[in-house]
């Protein structure tokens, strides 16, 4: 939904398949995939 970091990093403002929102911080190994 939003990135909230001006330089485009983490922590990332995301909507779950259930509906919840939340902050993301992903891990080295995380895959972030646009929609």
């Amino acid at each position: 939904m939003e990135v909230l970091s001006p330089d485009g990093g983490p922590p990332y403002m995301v909507r779950f398949d259930d509906g919840h929102t939340g902050l993301v911080f992903p891990g080295p190994d995380a895959v972030v995939v646009p929609k």
